[in-house]
C-alpha cells in the first residue's frame, strides 16, 4: 500500500546575515492530509557570517586618528591616534602611517630692505662703507705713530 503525501515548505529568514551573526531561517511544513500536523524548525543556521573585510594597506582617518574599517559594517579596528612628521619646505605635516596631512608646506621668507630716498643719495655711505673721514683718521693715527718711533732712533 503507498499514500502519497504533497507538502508546501516554506523558508522565512529571521536574522540576515552579517560580518558578526549567521544567517538564521525559520523553516514550516504543511502537509495536505490533515493526520499531519503542521512543523516548524526556528533558528536554522542557513547561511555562515560574512566576517569583517579590512583592508590591509588603505586607512581612514579624522583630525585626530586613523584606522581599519570593515567595508561592510564600518566597523573600526587598529584605531591609534596619528604619528606627525613635520612639515617640509616641500609637503604638509605628515601621518607616518596612514599618509594623512595637515596644514601646509612651510614658507620661505625673504626680506629684502630697500632703502629710503633720504638714505639712497649719492653722498650718504653705503653698507660696509665707512667714509673717507674714517680712512683719513687712521691715515693719520698712522703717520703720527711713525713720526713718534723715528724720533726716537736720533
Amino acid at each position: 500500500h503507498v499514500e502519497n503525501e504533497t507538502v508546501n515548505t516554506q523558508k522565512q529568514v529571521t536574522q540576515n546575515r552579517s560580518c558578526t551573526l549567521n544567517e538564521l531561517s525559520t523553516f514550516t511544513a504543511t502537509f495536505t492530509n490533515t493526520a499531519f500536523a503542521r512543523q516548524t524548525k526556528e533558528n536554522v543556521t542557513t547561511a555562515d557570517m560574512t566576517g569583517h573585510t579590512y583592508s590591509a594597506t588603505e586607512w581612514e582617518s579624522n583630525v585626530d586618528n586613523h584606522w581599519h574599517e570593515c567595508s561592510v559594517c564600518h566597523t573600526q579596528i587598529d584605531k591609534a591616534e596619528h604619528n606627525w612628521k613635520d612639515a617640509t619646505y616641500t609637503a604638509p605635516k605628515t601621518c607616518t602611517v596612514c599618509g594623512a596631512t595637515q596644514g601646509e608646506p612651510l614658507t620661505r621668507s625673504y626680506y629684502y630692505y630697500a632703502p629710503s630716498a633720504a638714505e639712497n643719495k649719492k653722498d650718504s655711505p653705503k653698507t660696509a662703507d665707512p667714509g673717507v673721514l674714517l680712512y683719513a683718521g687712521l691715515a693719520l693715527a698712522s703717520l703720527t705713530g711713525l713720526a713718534c718711533t723715528a724720533k726716537k732712533r736720533h
